[in-house]
């Protein structure tokens, strides 16, 4: 027998169910209910086949898409960015294939009040690429999210999207220096050295750059800056727990090398939170003095020698005009003997007589023909030439400055001394010009200069100690000062008698014109040059000078005596005109005097940036010297100049 499907017999059960209240057919039908499962048991096959609904596609258009360009985003989009900037926001309004769309409004909304953040627009366009862009500019100085919207007006599909920026606080730099400065210093760029001050200490002075050791290892080094840049400093050390500190800042340029800028601040109280803001005054630090430097002095040793002085120096210098004329007068000024008897005839009172201004002549052509013989027939020396050389003559001295100026001024507070017996020179040359003969260019300040040794003329060193100070400015002046034993006679003797008689007379190496290997003897005193004077170009070197002058014609005819008297006579008045002639010059004895003129200082520079003082003044702007020279009681004061380098 087989079973009718589940769903006819509850059908008939329902059935006999409604037709009444017979509790049998009530158990009835409970049974049947539990015994469902056991019904359901029981399979047969489906008489109705399952069936699968066929699905229908969905024809609705695709939506338009708006993103953000930023990488990693595309709907949503999240960044942090500091307190005081701004941020682009940037999306792409394209179609479902990609293809940009143009010329769509593009609409920004923002979360939070205009006081916390700002965007420069609302709407934006996008462009050709599809592109749309605002500027968010982030206000408050809190951690705050700041939510910006993007839609595209008339277009719902695109979907809004949102970009959050939230705002990283920034702390306020606590310490802002400005720089003020006006100084010449070469130093493009300085560095910034600080310390935490801890009672007052280290102070200013203490961070001298120039102090023994230096500046000593800083908190907090800083740096390179350019010197017309402010310098803000973000970050000091522990400011964040401690809150408030006290710092001292030295500033130094360049940042490497010598230091030659500087500027020191101290006790700046700077709080966490705040900046204090500092302006910082630079100086150019004072040059380096200590060291040796080598002095030329330019100084006219003619020109304004007053009285008897004058006369004697313009008698000396004549002997190079009318060489015949000085050499007799010389010979002649005190003669006794013989001498005074050969001297009758050549002088008259205290001129030459006729007869003495013939043998002049005479002399004078033996004197220029041997001075033609040496240096050339086209060149003519005079006193005049003399005179020139004088009045350029140069001095060159050594100054010592044995320390750096380190004692205050009592009275100046911009000047500063150096410490007693540190300042010091030794005068050590005399040049003058030689430049007969020469093709010199004017600019050429060494063609033609002939130097001697101070000590081979005086025999002893020319020294002096005296007082020197400087000032803010880097100028030096030099406190007036004797320089013992400098006279001025002795010096003008050897400069005439030996170096000038020997260029303009030979200095034995001129060729004797007649003997083959042989040279002429060196004219190099007085008494050469009047025995030359005298006799003839080549007596000194055959040794008969005398005997020349016993038979020059005027002599020979103008003087009654024998020429065996004439020779002896002559013999005598050679050593007599020499002694004379440095009788006189030695009489122009004394002490030099020499320093700074008052209110006149001397420029120090620094030339291959150490700071040091590489030259006191220049060739081309000399500084003075206020020199008196002592002629035997007489003032000499030479128009006088000077120039120094680092040795």
């Amino acid at each position: 027998m087989s079973l009718r499907p589940l769903a006819a017999a509850t059908s008939l059960i329902l059935i006999l169910a409604a037709c009444g209240d017979d509790p049998g057919v009530a158990d009835v039908v409970a049974d049947v209910v539990a015994d469902a499962d056991a019904v359901a048991d029981v399979t047969t096959p489906d008489v109705v086949p399952d069936v699968v609904p066929e699905l229908v596609p969905d024809t609705a258009p695709a939506a338009n898409q708006l993103v953000f360009t930023a990488s990693g985003c595309a709907t949503t989009c999240q960044a942090t960015a500091d307190s005081g900037t701004a941020v682009d926001i940037t999306v792409m309004y394209r179609k479902p294939t990609g293809e940009p769309i143009p010329n769509a409004t593009v609409r920004f909304a923002i979360d939070v009040t205009a006081d916390v953040a700002r965007l420069t627009s609302f709407t934006s366009t996008t462009t050709a690429n599809g592109q749309a862009t605002v500027s968010l500019s982030l206000l408050a100085n809190t951690a705050t999210p700041v939510k910006v919207d993007a839609s595209v007006d008339g277009d719902a599909g695109a979907g809004v999207i949102s970009y959050t920026v939230t705002i990283a606080p920034v702390i306020p730099a606590p310490l802002e220096l400005t720089f003020a400065y006006t100084g010449t210093s070469p130093a493009a760029s300085y560095a910034l050295r600080l310390f935490k001050q801890t009672g007052g200490k280290p102070t200013c002075a203490e961070l001298d750059p120039d102090q023994p050791g230096g500046i000593p290892t800083a908190d907090l080094a800083l740096g390179p800056y350019p010197l017309t840049d402010k310098a803000k400093i973000a970050v000091l050390p522990d400011l964040d727990t401690e809150l408030t500190q006290t710092w001292a800042v030295r500033a130094i340029g360049p940042p490497t090398g010598t230091t030659l800028v500087s500027g020191c601040v101290q006790g700046v109280e700077v709080k966490y939170g705040e900046t204090k803001a500092v302006t910082l005054n630079l100086v150019d630090l004072p040059l380096r003095w200590e060291g040796e430097y080598r002095l030329t002095t330019t100084a006219d040793m003619h020109t304004g020698i007053p009285g008897a002085a004058g006369d004697i120096v313009s008698f000396l210098i004549g002997l190079f005009t009318k060489p015949g004329e000085v050499a007799l007068l010389a010979a002649c000024k005190n003669p006794s003997g013989l001498l005074d008897t050969i001297c009758d005839f050549l002088k008259s009172g205290d001129q030459l007589s006729a007869t003495g201004l013939i043998a002049a002549d005479a002399a004078n052509v033996a004197f220029f023909e041997l001075a033609a013989k040496v240096i050339g027939d086209d060149v003519v020396v005079t006193g005049q030439s003399i005179a020139s050389l004088l009045s350029d003559l140069r001095l060159g001295s050594k100054l010592t400055l044995a320390s750096e100026p380190t004692v205050a001024d009592l009275t100046d507070p911009t000047v500063t001394w150096f410490p007693a017996d540190t300042v010091g020179e030794v005068w050590e040359t005399a040049s003058f010009y030689w430049k007969f003969g020469l093709d010199c260019a004017p600019s050429d300040l060494e063609c033609g200069l002939i130097g001697v040794k101070l000590i081979d003329i005086y025999k002893k060193v020319l020294t002096a100690k005296f007082g020197a100070s400087v000032d803010a400015a880097g100028a030096i002046w030099i406190e007036p000062h004797t320089v013992p034993g400098f006279d001025y006679g002795t010096l003008l003797n050897f400069i005439i008698e030996r170096k000038v008689l020997p260029l303009l007379f030979g200095d034995g190496t001129v060729p004797h014109p007649d003997e083959p290997g042989e040279f002429l003897p060196p004219v190099d005193s007085y008494e050469k040059v009047i025995g030359t004077i005298f006799g003839d170009e080549l007596c000194l070197y055959y040794d008969d000078c005398c005997e020349w002058f016993s038979q020059k014609e005027a002599v020979v005819e103008n003087v009654p005596l024998d020429a065996e008297t004439v020779i002896s006579a002559c013999e005598l008045l050679i050593p007599a005109g020499a002694d004379w002639i440095r009788d006189q010059v030695a009489t122009l004895s004394g002490s030099l005097e020499i320093g700074s003129p008052e209110g006149e200082r001397c420029m120090g520079t620094s030339l291959f940036g150490k700071r040091n003082a590489d030259a006191l003044g220049s060739k081309e702007a000399q500084c003075k010297w206020e020199a008196t020279f002592d002629l035997g009681g007489t003032p000499f004061s030479p128009a006088a100049t000077w120039w120094g380098s680092r040795i």
